[in-house]
């Protein structure tokens, strides 16, 4: 990405998670069907999940990456392939929730340690003093 908006959107696109189904052709089975899988990649790294089913190529739409109309499991490929899709997604999501609850639960134990070694009567106790006076929840702080 050029241009001066360049480093902007390559910071974005590093955060996101993509999930995706692939009939993964790279290793066939021995019957000559192609295992389905779920793709997660995140911060350009891929990792593979296998679904436990398999299809023939033939039955495969390798564009859009879906079964073909003439796939005779069709209807349950789909909803299991939806199915599976969307418990990655929710784990996805509940482990940025917990992510994000630990990052701010470290900065705010790191903080309180600062307060806790910075003397009483120092200049650094009351600029530390009102670094933390944003975050209380209570309305008499």
């Amino acid at each position: 990405m050029t241009g001066k908006w360049g480093f902007v959107f390559s910071n974005v696109l590093t955060k996101m998670t993509t999930v995706d189904v692939v009939c993964y052709k790279y290793k066939p089975l021995k019957n000559g069907e192609l295992p389905l899988k779920i793709k997660v990649c995140k911060d350009r790294k891929t990792r593979y999940i296998n679904l436990g089913v398999s299809t023939k190529p033939e039955n495969w739409d390798f564009e859009n990456n879906r079964p073909k109309e003439t796939c005779p499991d069709k209807e349950m490929l789909e909803s299991l392939i939806s199915k599976n899709i969307s418990e990655v997604r929710s784990k996805i999501v509940e482990l940025k929730k917990r992510t994000l609850l630990e990052n701010y639960l470290q900065a705010s134990a790191r903080l309180l340690r600062e307060i806790m070694n910075t003397p009483h009567g120092s200049s650094g106790s009351h600029l530390l003093y009102h670094r933390i006076q944003p975050v209380c929840i209570y309305p008499l702080c």
